[in-house]
């Protein structure tokens, strides 16, 4: 294994806060559950969008300010009061050290704990 050293700055700024607006506490996973933020932040390229009950995920991408997940999307969760959605703006920027691909990411999440029924 050979070790690569390198000083890098990015030259990206992070992402703005982002911050759920729509999302009840409860969740039923025989429907679809609809997760909106306040907008999207400054600086982003793009959200990653994350449901879980801790051991199955359900994920999207998208840069709008609300994203369904769908019956099918949800159907195989869990019922859990330890539930979690998560949103995470990023942005990101690729560079090579030592003929390596090294990926630098920025980001801003925000989490809720929520219940699946």
């Amino acid at each position: 294994m050979d070790l690569i050293f390198f000083t890098h700055t990015t030259s990206k700024r992070a992402p703005g806060i982002v911050k759920f607006t729509g999302l009840a506490g409860e969740n039923s996973i025989s429907g679809s559950i609809t997760i909106s933020i306040v907008g999207v932040p400054a600086n982003c390229d793009n959200i990653l969008w994350v449901v879980s009950d801790g051991n199955k995920t359900a994920t999207k991408e998208s840069e709008n300010n609300t994203v369904t997940f769908s019956n099918s999307e949800v159907s195989g969760l869990a019922a859990t009061a330890n539930g979690i959605a998560q949103i995470a703006a990023y942005n990101s920027e690729t560079k090579t050290f030592g003929g390596k691909k090294i990926y630098f990411i920025n980001e801003t999440v925000d989490s809720k704990l929520i219940k699946f029924n």
